[in-house]
């Protein structure tokens, strides 16, 4: 895509960032020096830090609608590191490539696809060379919206889930689901899920039947649910 500018310096010194951040907050120490350690090295528009909600999908779906029409909404955890200039590029990428949602991990068939730290030693980077790819799921780490989205997360499912749910709704609306090259660092301490991780999938599984993949869990045609 190319511009013509009458002065590109001008340009960029009245250049006006369009990123939009919405964290859920539960622990202000790794909010403090990971995510926003980070946002001192990004441009962006705003930042909304929420407390005390009930799931990811009343954040999102409270604080989307008070974003203009042509910025760009992007729902964190608090545990993502972005590098040094990920939100010129992730604008950039907006501006050349259409999707409903996008996310640095994701799921099409059995396949994974990936362009992300898992930790701070763990490189995954599968199925790189294909990506942007259309994928089915998207790991809820960082979920990527155009700010006049039509999307509405599924508050039912709580903390759990809503990458997928968020693919479904794009689909719905006849827009992609895309992984896409803008690698993240997720210092992830979870490693086992409790009840309400398989309450939610359970649900999610009864409210969009057919199988589907998750970076956590698979959903077969006859609705049963597995881990790898």
């Amino acid at each position: 895509m190319s511009h013509l500018v009458p002065d590109a310096i001008g340009a960029i010194l009245d250049y006006h960032p369009r990123i939009n951040f919405i964290c859920c907050v539960n622990d202000e120490a790794v909010y403090e020096n990971v995510l926003l350690a980070s946002l001192k090295h990004n441009r962006y528009k705003s930042l909304t830090k929420v407390v005390g909600a009930s799931s990811a999908a009343q954040a999102f779906n409270e604080n989307v609608v008070k974003h203009a029409p042509g910025e760009i909404t992007v729902l964190v955890h608090q545990d993502v590191y972005l590098p040094p200039n990920w939100t010129d590029a992730m604008e950039a990428i907006y501006d050349n490539l259409p999707f409903g949602v996008a996310g640095c991990v994701g799921c099409r068939g059995q396949q994974i696809y990936a362009d992300v730290f898992a930790s701070p030693t763990i490189y995954l980077d599968f199925n790189i060379n294909e990506l942007p790819t259309p994928v089915d799921s998207l790991d809820e780490l960082i979920l990527i919206f155009p700010s006049a989205t039509p999307i509405r997360l599924d508050e039912e499912l709580g903390w759990h889930m809503y990458g997928a749910d968020a693919c479904v709704k794009a689909k719905q609306f006849g827009q992609q689901a895309l992984v896409i090259k803008n690698r993240v660092v997720h210092y992830s301490k979870r490693t086992e899920f409790d009840e309400k991780f398989w309450k939610s999938a359970a649900l999610f599984r009864d409210k969009n039947p057919g199988p589907i993949k998750t970076t956590i869990i698979t959903i077969d045609e006859q609705g049963n649910i597995t881990s790898p």
